[in-house]
């Protein structure tokens, strides 16, 4: 806390220039030293703290699901992060471990422009391009399927139901058969920004959990078991899952703001998966999204049937 006090105060009178970038870097080095709980009090100062401290900061929920995997680590690894939009844990990665080599891509070209603009990308050990993950091949930037860990973290839901299915398959053609895994964080089924999505102006409700934001950018909200078995008709095995469910009080407006997220670690296998299982998960992917297409012509409920219904 002490540390976080005088990086405040640097941060006030380095702005987000070079000094703000290098005080975040030193902070995510500590944090990945540090307990779950110990980085959670550091994120609860840092909500106190300046509003310039706070957005250096924000990427530390996702810090913390990668830093275990990244930077134990002993041997060369190689990760891929599909969404890395300007490199925000990119290159604090490459700080805590100095055997990691990053492949970033991301849909924006200007995104992929700004993280090769950064002074740490002349290190040849970060490679952005541009790719589209439901149409592009990811793998042709790469020298092959080399990849131990591969990230998605609130990527997946901004792509089409129809189009998930070719976007795994494209991610898993870079991973390493058998050990390879996919680090998902995403949406789940009942978050705050799913009902305000249904309450909000321009926003087209296409079906169940699934939804057409006023800007054109889609969004989608997920349950357990239809992630799990989205995962396992590509032949990924799931190794950890869990929703975080945490209610965020504003006690000035008197507002309880719940906000879910779904974790999960994929071990890419297919070898393991047999073809009867793939098939069953694909029988209930597709049934799942039949039933919404179903429900399509069904309006989500109103905010009071919401409210009954909680």
């Amino acid at each position: 806390y002490i540390c976080l006090n005088m990086l405040d105060r640097s941060f006030a009178g380095a702005g987000a220039g070079a000094g703000a970038a290098a005080a975040t870097r030193l902070v995510v080095v500590l944090a990945a030293q540090w307990t779950v709980n110990q980085q959670s009090i550091l994120c609860a100062a840092a909500a106190r703290s300046s509003q310039g401290f706070r957005s250096c900061l924000a990427f530390q929920l996702t810090a913390r699901f990668l830093f275990p995997f990244c930077s134990c680590c002993s041997r060369c690894c190689y990760c891929c992060q599909v969404g890395c939009g300007v490199g925000s844990t990119v290159f604090p990665l490459l700080d805590i471990n100095p055997q990691l080599t990053v492949y970033a891509c991301d849909f924006s070209p200007r995104a992929v422009q700004l993280v090769q603009q950064n002074p740490a990308y002349s290190s040849g050990r970060v490679k952005a391009f541009v790719a589209d993950i439901t149409a592009d091949a990811v793998l042709s930037q790469l020298p092959g399927p080399c990849v131990d860990y591969c990230s998605m973290v609130f990527v997946l839901s901004a792509v089409a139901p129809d189009k998930m299915p070719q976007a795994i398959r494209n991610v898993a053609s870079v991973l390493k058969p058998s050990t390879g895994r996919i680090l998902f964080r995403d949406y789940a089924a009942g978050d705050m920004a799913q009902t305000r999505l249904e309450d909000g102006n321009g926003v087209k409700f296409i079906r169940n959990n699934f939804y057409v934001r006023g800007d054109g950018t889609c969004c989608y909200y997920y349950s357990e078991d239809g992630l799990r078995a989205l995962f396992a008709v590509e032949g990924f095995v799931c190794e950890s899952m869990v929703v975080h469910a945490k209610t965020i009080e504003n006690r000035k407006l008197d507002v309880k703001m719940p906000r879910r997220w779904i974790q999960a670690v994929f071990r890419w296998a297919p070898e393991e998966v047999c073809a009867a299982a793939r098939e069953a998960a694909r029988q209930q992917w597709v049934q799942q999204q039949q039933q919404q297409q179903q429900n399509q012509s069904t309006p989500p409920p109103d905010k009071k049937q919401r409210l009954y219904v909680a």
